[in-house]
């Protein structure tokens, strides 16, 4: 049984890999880390309590998107 699981496992990293989900998950969070140093600037009271929720609830957001996307684009193929 376990066989079943890592053949699995390998060929949806390998799938991953090849569609520059890595790539695309840097390049998101990046995006949404300098949006909570943007909302860090603008903030003008609790600015750190700011940043940090809005990255929290950004790379949420984007996580579950980009999930979405990437099973999405899996099953389509």
């Amino acid at each position: 049984m376990p066989t079943h699981t890592f053949t699995i496992a390998r060929f949806t990293l390998l799938e991953a890999h090849r569609t520059r989900l890595p790539l695309l998950a840097m390049l998101v969070f990046a995006a949404v880390w300098g949006g909570s140093l943007f909302i860090h600037q603008i903030a003008v009271t609790e600015s750190d309590r700011l940043q940090w929720s809005f990255y929290a609830s950004a790379a949420r957001l984007a996580s579950v998107l980009m999930l979405a996307l990437y099973i999405t684009s899996s099953m389509v193929r």
